[in-house]
């Protein structure tokens, strides 16, 4: 660890507002910026992790301590480099209409790894920025033109794609381009979960993007660990539209039989609260001989 009264202004500035004057001018009084470390961080993890510093001020800060020589793959105890913690920064600045992928893209160039996994909970870069509703199209680009792993799996066996879909600021934009970069809508996680019933859970879905998980072969009628399919909690969601089940019922995919671990069907799932989709269903509603209890198919 290197401090003393030099490096206290560089470590005010990458904590504070990053002014790029004060940052260059900290950088050129300190002999090795690279070995310059303060409880196990480095200059660039304390920027990346700032939630204060504006998008612009930020991207500068980073660009300059990356020319000064700080190393872009540095990381703590726990394995988190600059580029996890820029993921993870979820900074929504009133005024900053900027994002995180001018930062993003000064770490790529200087070859920050796009792949690296935490120690602790072994998600990448992709992971964190899936789960981070600052995120934007550009940023998730900026990864994957760097050839960031859309199937890479965490501790608990989720893909980025997992998260982007349960997340509250999911679109139909972002999954599309994780879904053309090739990630598995039908991967299942720890809990038999794939990123379709992480969709079809979330308030925040529309017919969008309901289609562009079909149109990239999701299937509806996989089974979770409790038995239910993504259509079991779409039928839940209280969000449920007929326009949302049209989408499913029009793709000629979703098993409407298929029983939970609760003998419930799909349609038993629907909110009393929502009458116009439970007439709607009535006529694609199977007779009780039809339906698929996986329980007795056992026996």
């Amino acid at each position: 660890m290197i401090l003393g009264s030099r490096p206290t202004a560089l470590w005010e500035e990458v904590q504070g507002a990053c002014d790029l004057a004060r940052v260059q001018q900290a950088l050129v009084a300190v002999p090795k910026p690279q070995e310059l470390t303060l409880d196990g961080w480095s200059p660039l993890l304390y920027l990346c992790d700032n939630r204060s510093v504006a998008h612009a001020a930020r991207a500068q800060g980073i660009s300059a301590l990356l020319r000064a020589g700080v190393d872009a793959n540095f990381v703590d105890e726990n394995g988190w480099s600059a580029l996890h913690l820029l993921c993870k920064n979820n900074s929504m600045n009133e005024g900053d209409s900027g994002d995180l992928s001018t930062s993003m893209r000064h770490l790529v160039a200087a070859k920050a790894s796009v792949n690296l996994a935490t120690k602790d909970s072994k998600k990448t870069p992709l992971h964190l920025l899936c789960e981070n509703e600052a995120w934007s199209a550009d940023a998730i680009d900026a990864l994957l033109k760097a050839r960031a792993d859309v199937k890479a799996v965490d501790e608990n066996r989720n893909t980025p794609l997992h998260y982007a879909a349960e997340s509250h600021a999911a679109n139909e934009q972002i999954l599309a381009l994780l879904l053309a970069g090739k990630a598995n809508p039908n991967v299942q996680n720890q809990f038999q979960a794939t990123p379709f019933h992480h969709l079809c859970q979330n308030s925040s879905v529309d017919v969008k993007m309901l289609q562009t998980m079909l149109t990239y072969r999701a299937d509806p009628n996989i089974i979770n660990n409790i038995g239910n399919t993504p259509v079991h909690y779409l039928c839940a969601n209280t969000n449920i539209s007929v326009a949302m089940l049209q989408a499913i019922v029009d793709s000629g995919k979703a098993d409407l039989t298929i029983l939970n671990s609760l003998h419930q069907g799909a349609f038993d799932c629907i909110p009393a609260t929502k009458p116009d989709c439970i007439a709607y269903l009535e006529k694609y509603a199977p007779q009780e001989d039809d339906f698929d209890d996986p329980e007795e198919d056992q026996d």
